[in-house]
């Protein structure tokens, strides 16, 4: 393991071989300026004197081809000067000392601590990180400004206060690295590869121009030069960011090492579980507002229903409060699903996690530090409801497609309430032990399944080996779509790990197929599971003298999950649309008419469909009065959309409407709401007693481990 001494090696080892590459490439830059100079001028003499030698038409021509040929490659070689630079600025606000005084206050103790000089700007921004930059420009190349400090309003509702100082301390320690100038040099050369090697700009292969001519001579010779510089700033390119991301990585740990000389490793620890946490929150948040198109609420205060959506799943999974925040730790009710191949990422910019924390509690550890301060740390923030309001409306105008006036908010016992109704939708009964959050039965012979007689105990049916398995299976999917990508060279890699084996990238095609043995033994193994739970509940259904309606619901529900392999087993809606692909190509008059023509048939198909579909008052709750408006008026409006030589737009984008809203939304929520009625109604049918054990289960708080 590495101790400081060697952090600090390796990053002045990485440092130079960064400036190293960066050198390389601005030295090799300046030659091929030369060489285009110099090319240019002989070229341009050599034409001349022939056309003075020879002065005839066709040595005329000649020169011109010759003389064109050096400002060809000079325009290629400074291009970039004439392409306008992308603004990737986000959502951000400036805060000063004046409006902040004990955020400044506190920066200002941490660079006394870190030995390092205040930033030249603070901004808050959305997103749940921290992070440092220069103002990139060309002109910072020659007098380089002071670093910048963006801080999430999100990281300050996810940490308390000693975390909250610990990350701004490693940012700090960003500050007092003389390393930090490349990154704004590996930018400025990447703004100027990425104008000279992107795909629309790269000069094609010079086999691809056969023009006839002899001026074509000259364009011909020129592309060929630019096509091999081209290549040349490839293999640039690759060397100065591999080289960047390895400093960067090594920036990483050592900034590490600055802020745990301080706390110790544990609030990196603690706040790095929660922040995946809080994501988690955030993007349930953004569900609950962007789930339909015709919701009729936008947010006053994101922050303020993030903190509501973090105290439901806090409540929901028994999730205990430790030094001010939520204690979270990687058990199997968070267990998430991701591969398990590991590999040395080249290109990538930040260590892993368990790498990171490993390398703090191999130097720190042993260690004592100051008992952590519990207060959230948003409450550093003056009037910090006020900035949050500001971010939200920022991120709204942001998102927005166009300039509309805001809708209502809800307050914060209304987001609750209607967060809560909506969460009951999205998960299960804890007796399932979350079988089904990620897991569809595959459809299967429901009478075969009656049929079989098997004496099932109810505990084995959801026991976590078998729900390990939908795990192992699932992550299996993401392995093979890795593996893929290693095979491919989409991933510049030539060794990776999968388990406890180093593997070639040779061997992918013989570990994918195995893996695919293995995911087929663990689809077999769940499906016959799956077979065994409907046999029980079927069983169960009869001895509590209940009206027989599982066969019925799980017809329905296997309606949904039915492999779509032929053109009729498509939804109404995608079959449309498929037979709708000429409206977007040139068509003649005739054609149009008689596609229209034959499209009645099921299009009256789907009208009644649709008439049916907006007779369920549930499905009609969720879709919101812009939807319903719009659907309504395809079903009034008249199905006539081709009259004349031109199409009827208003009775045309109506329909187009109706079939997206169908295929994208309906049809999604008809699904959950059937798998929703289907394990509700297979709950009532397990022992009370398993289910009261589960629902008690679930509600143990998690054990903390400090």
């Amino acid at each position: 393991m590495k101790d400081l001494k060697t952090i600090n090696t390796e990053l002045r080892k990485k440092s130079l071989i960064a400036a190293f590459g960066l050198g390389l490439f601005f030295l090799s830059y300046l030659l091929l300026i030369l060489f285009a100079l110099g090319l240019a001028i002989g070229l341009t003499y050599v034409g001349v004197q022939l056309v003075i030698a020879f002065p005839r038409f066709i040595t005329l021509l000649l020169a011109i081809a010759m003389i064109i040929v050096g400002p060809m490659i000079i325009a290629y070689l400074f291009k970039f000067l004439g392409k306008k630079a992308e603004d990737h600025k986000g959502v951000e606000i400036q805060v000063t000392e004046k409006d902040q005084p004990e955020l400044f206050k506190l920066l200002k103790e941490l660079t006394i601590k870190v030995n390092t000089s205040m930033p030249r700007k603070v901004f808050l921004v959305p997103e749940i990180n921290a992070g440092v930059y220069f103002d990139s420009s060309f002109w910072s190349l020659f007098w380089p400004g002071r670093k910048n400090l963006k801080i999430g309003m999100g990281l300050l509702h996810a940490t308390n206060r000693t975390e909250l100082e610990f990350i701004l301390a490693h940012e700090f320690g960003h500050f007092s690295q003389g390393s930090m100038m490349l990154g704004s040099y590996t930018y400025q050369v990447n703004q100027i590869l990425t104008v000279l090697l992107s795909p629309d700009e790269t000069p094609p292969k010079p086999e691809e121009y056969d023009n006839l001519g002899l001026i074509s001579i000259g364009q011909r010779f020129g592309k060929t030069i630019i096509y091999a510089m081209s290549e040349i700033l490839k293999g640039l390119y690759k060397l100065v960011n591999l080289s960047h991301s390895s400093l960067s990585r090594q920036m990483e740990f050592h900034a590490d090492a600055v802020a745990a000389s301080i706390y110790g490793p544990k609030p990196l620890k603690h706040s790095f579980n929660r922040t995946e946490f809080m994501e988690n929150c955030f993007s349930l948040m953004g569900n609950f507002y962007n789930r339909y198109p015709g919701n009729q609420y936008s947010p006053k205060n994101l922050y303020r229903d993030l903190e509501i959506v973090k105290k439901v799943l806090c409540e929901e999974y028994a999730i205990p409060e430790h030094n001010g925040q939520p204690y979270i730790r990687p058990t199997e009710k968070f267990k998430p699903i991701k591969s398990q191949i590991s590999f040395y990422e080249n290109w990538n910019s930040h260590p892993e996690h368990e790498e990171r924390i490993a390398s703090l509690e191999a130097l720190f550890g042993k260690q004592e530090f100051p008992k952590p301060n519990p207060e959230t740390a948003f409450k550093i923030l003056l009037n910090p409801t006020k900035l949050e309001e500001e971010l939200s409306l920022e991120i709204l105008k942001a998102d927005a497609e166009e300039q509309s006036p805001l809708k209502d908010s809800l307050n914060a016992e209304e987001f609750e309430k209607a967060f809560k109704d909506l969460w009951k939708q999205q998960v299960y009964h804890p007796v399932f032990n979350h079988y089904y959050d990620q897991w569809n039965p595959e459809p299967f012979d429901l009478d075969l399944a009656a049929k079989t007689e098997i004496n099932i105990e109810a505990e084995s049916l959801f026991q976590i080996e078998i729900v390990n398995s939908i795990h192992d299976c699932l992550s299996i999917s993401e392995d093979l779509n890795i593996l893929a990508h290693i095979s491919a060279k989409g991933i510049d890699v030539k060794r990776f790990r999968y388990k406890d084996r180093q593997y070639k990238r040779l061997e992918c095609g013989k570990l994918s197929m195995e893996l695919q043995k293995e995911q087929g033994d663990l689809v077999h193994k769940i499906a016959k599971n799956d077979q065994r739970i409907y046999s029980y509940c079927l069983e169960r259904e009869k001895q509590l003298n209940k009206e027989p309606r599982l066969q019925e619901m799980y017809q329905n529900w296997f309606k949904f999950l039915k492999p779509q392999e032929q053109d009729q087993d498509q939804p109404l809606a995608a079959r449309i649309m498929a037979k709708m692909a000429f409206i977007e190509q040139v068509t003649p008059y005739e054609t149009i008419e008689k596609n229209f023509k034959n499209l009645i048939p099921l299009e009256q198909e789907f009208r009644k469909e649709l008439a049916k579909q907006l007779e369920n008052k549930r499905l009609c709750q969720t879709l919101g009065e812009e939807i319903l408006e719009s659907l309504r008026a395809y079903l009034t409006a008249k199905a006539e959309y081709f009259k004349g030589e031109k199409y009827l737009d208003d009775n045309l984008q109506l329909f187009i409407k109706a079939l997206q809203y169908s295929l994208h939304i309906i049809l999604p929520e008809l699904f959950q709401n059937c798998k929703v009625d289907v394990l509700e109604y297979q709950a009532s049918l397990l022992p009370h007693e398993l289910c009261l054990e589960a629902e008690k289960k679930q509600k143990e708080p998690i054990p903390i481990e400090d």
